[in-house]
């Protein structure tokens, strides 16, 4: 994001569900905390899932830098990858995964977060207030300019 200003997202969408670090960590230390979760599966995301330009605008916002973004129109992508996919297929050569999903409409990465919720107790921070809030730690730290 500091050093990246320019952005071009080809087809498909993708749904990304960031997830604040301390979040995560106060899940986790809630869980070891409760043996009758041991073994089971529970998924931690951030307040809500959302479009990888909307979170890359987000957090442009959050560093104080500017962004632009540009996607390109799915029709250019969709009809050629479906086509090269289907020839791939056929004459049994793999193909690049990102290739591959070029052919699909929306990837998502979202993940539901009901059973953490019920079971932690958890309620995610804002995405906005995950992103200052490590923007903050990452200049306190100098690990990035403030």
């Amino acid at each position: 994001m500091l050093e990246r200003r320019i952005w071009v997202h080809l087809p498909p969408q993708m749904i990304v569900h960031p997830t604040y670090v301390d979040d995560l960590v106060g899940c986790m230390l809630r869980a070891i905390e409760l043996p009758q979760l041991a073994g089971q599966v529970i998924n931690v995301g951030g307040e809500q899932p959302v479009s990888y330009p909307a979170w890359i605008e987000a957090s442009a916002e959050a560093l104080g830098r500017p962004v632009r973004q540009w996607l390109v129109p799915t029709p250019l992508v969709m009809g050629p990858a479906r086509v090269v996919t289907a020839g791939a297929s056929r004459l049994g050569i793999g193909i690049p995964s990102r290739l591959a999903r070029a052919g699909e409409r929306c990837v998502s990465r979202a993940v539901d977060l009901t059973r953490a919720r019920e079971l932690l107790q958890f309620e995610p921070i804002p995405m906005r207030l995950g992103l200052e809030r490590t923007v903050a730690q990452a200049i306190a730290c100098g690990a990035i300019p403030g």
